[in-house]
C-alpha cells in the first residue's frame, strides 16, 4: 500500500495553434516512390544532411554501400567536429580521419572502397554505441540467430548487441544473420536511422544508478514493456477517453528520479491531468500534501526530453500520460541515491 508521500509526473498533450514546429522541406528521390520499402528513412536521413543522392534525382537505394560512404553518415551525425574539410585528396578522406579519431575503426578492416558487410557494420556500429556511452543490451538467448555458431568469436559481442538491439535483424524468417551478407544504400539508411535513435535518445545510466525495466518496475497501469526496445510504451490504443498510462516506481531509498519522454502524433486533446486516483484502497489528490505534480503541460513532439526529479521525502512515483491522442514511449529511467 502507498502509505508513504508520493511523487507524481503527469504529462498533458495538446496541439496550441502556432505551436507546431515547422517540417523540414521534404526530401524525395524519383527511384524511392511513396511504398517503397524505406522510403520514410531514406527521406529523413536525406533531410538531415547524413546521406546524398548519385545525382539526377536519384538515391539507388539497392546499390551497395561501402565503408568510406556508411563512415561518412556515422562521422556526419556524431563526430562533425573531427571532420577536417580539404583533408586528403579523395573525397571520402575526412570522414575515414574522423572516424579513425573518433576511436570507431577497433576490428574493422575500414577500406574505403570495398562493401561493407553485416559483420563490420555491426562492428562499427557497436563501437560508435561504446563511445557515445549508449546503454548497451545484448541477446540472452542465441538461438534467435540461426546461424550464430558461424559467428566468428571478434563480432559476437556486436552482432549480439546489434541484433538485440534491432539495429540489424535476420535475413529471413529463420532469423538467419547471413554476416559476410553486403548491405544496400537503402539498408544502410534504415539502420543509420535506428542508430541515431538510439545515440539520442539514450543515455549513460550512472555507476550506482538503478535502472527500472519491465523487471523491476512496481506496477503498470494502460502501459507496456518493450524488450526489444526497453522502453515503456503508452498507446493510444489503449487509453480511451477520460483514462490515464501510469507507470509506478518504488523509489525508497533513493534521491532522484531521472526519464526521457518522447511523444508521437500528438493530436487534439481536452483531456487534462488526473486531479485523483485510487491504489490500494488510499486515493492521492493534487490538492493533498501526498501528491506533487512536477511536469511539462505541453512536451514537444517527435523530440526527446529528458527530467530529473528530486525525490526528497518520496517513497513511490508515477510517471502520467494522461491524454487519449497521443502515443509516447518512456525510457531511461532511472534512480540515484
Amino acid at each position: 500500500m502507498f502509505q508513504k508521500k508520493l511523487i507524481a509526473f503527469a504529462l498533458t498533450f495538446a496541439m496550441v495553434a502556432g505551436m507546431a514546429p515547422a517540417l523540414a522541406a521534404s526530401t524525395t528521390f524519383s527511384d524511392v516512390p511513396d511504398d517503397h520499402w524505406a522510403a520514410n528513412e531514406i527521406r529523413e536521413m536525406a533531410e538531415k544532411g547524413i546521406v546524398n543522392g548519385i545525382g539526377n534525382g536519384q538515391f539507388a537505394p539497392e546499390g551497395t554501400v561501402t565503408y568510406s560512404e556508411f563512415l561518412k553518415m556515422i562521422t556526419v551525425q556524431f563526430y562533425s567536429d573531427k571532420i577536417q574539410t580539404g583533408y586528403g585528396s579523395a573525397w571520402y578522406d575526412p570522414y575515414m580521419k574522423a572516424a579513425e579519431d573518433a576511436g570507431i575503426l577497433s576490428g574493422v578492416s575500414a577500406v574505403a572502397t570495398s562493401a561493407l558487410d553485416r559483420y563490420e557494420m555491426a562492428q562499427i556500429m557497436y563501437n560508435v554505441m561504446k563511445a557515445n556511452n549508449i546503454q548497451i543490451s545484448k541477446l540472452t538467448d542465441t538461438s534467435k540467430v540461426s546461424d550464430w555458431a558461424s559467428v566468428p568469436a571478434n563480432y559476437q559481442d556486436a552482432v549480439s548487441a546489434c541484433y538485440q538491439m534491432n539495429l540489424l535483424t535476420g535475413v529471413d524468417a529463420a532469423g538467419t544473420y547471413n554476416g559476410l551478407g553486403t548491405m544496400t544504400r537503402a539498408q544502410a539508411a534504415v539502420v543509420m536511422s535506428r542508430l541515431i535513435s538510439k545515440g539520442t535518445t539514450t543515455s549513460l545510466i550512472p555507476d550506482g544508478a538503478l535502472l527500472i525495466t519491465g523487471d523491476n518496475v512496481y506496477k503498470l497501469d494502460h502501459a507496456a514493456w518493450d524488450p526489444e526496445k526497453e522502453r515503456f510504451i503508452l498507446s493510444r490504443d489503449v487509453l480511451d477517453s477520460g483514462t490515464a498510462a501510469l507507470i509506478y516506481i518504488d523509489v525508497s531509498g533513493y534521491s532522484t528520479l531521472t526519464f526521457t519522454v518522447l511523444t508521437h502524433d500528438i493530436g487534439s486533446n481536452t483531456f487534462g491531468p488526473l486531479t485523483q486516483f485510487v491504489s490500494s484502497g488510499i486515493a492521492y489528490s493534487r490538492s493533498s500534501t501526498g501528491f506533487d505534480h512536477i511536469g511539462p503541460e505541453y512536451p514537444s513532439n517527435e523530440v526527446p526530453e529528458t527530467y530529473t526529479l528530486d525525490l526528497t521525502g518520496m517513497s513511490y512515483a508515477v510517471i502520467q500520460v494522461g491524454a487519449s491522442t497521443v502515443d509516447a514511449e518512456i525510457y531511461n529511467i532511472y534512480l540515484t541515491k
